[in-house]
């Protein structure tokens, strides 16, 4: 086998256990990086995370993880779906993501403070950053 060879060998098949492996990596990563904003937010910096829904409502840990691991969750199977349906799956996820993460951008306008609302946009930032940046990871070049 020439070095070529080799090198494409070692690749990981995109739609085997390695590049799943990494992506629900990222995925924890992702959840992981929403509840650190919180922690860091909240108790430590004293944000009174509060958003403007339907009346008030405070946005809590559970809150952050529960949406954080269900975004992952929707975002890892339309990645799954969107692989079996098309050639460039994988490219169409990236942009049908970073689409998603713009508008879900939109969301912490509705915060009751300056401070809320940052917390909420570097949370959505950072779970959709490293959700997106982990599954563009396992993409070939």
């Amino acid at each position: 086998m020439t070095n070529t060879a080799n090198e494409a060998a070692a690749e990981p098949n995109m739609r085997g256990t390695a590049a799943w492996g990494k992506r629900l990596s990222a995925a924890l990563g992702a959840v992981a990086g929403g509840f650190a904003v919180w922690a860091v937010a909240v108790p430590v910096a004293g944000v009174d995370l509060i958003v403007r829904a339907g009346g008030q409502m405070h946005v809590g840990p559970l809150a952050v993880l529960l949406m954080a691991v269900g975004a992952s969750a929707v975002g890892l199977g339309l990645l799954a779906l969107l692989e079996r349906l098309l050639a460039r799956g994988r490219m169409v996820w990236l942009i049908v993501s970073g689409v998603v993460l713009a508008i879900s951008l939109t969301g912490p306008l509705g915060a009751v403070s300056v401070g809320a609302m940052v917390t909420l946009l570097c949370m959505h930032l950072v779970v959709g950053g490293i959700l997106i940046a982990g599954v563009a990871a396992t993409t070939r070049r």
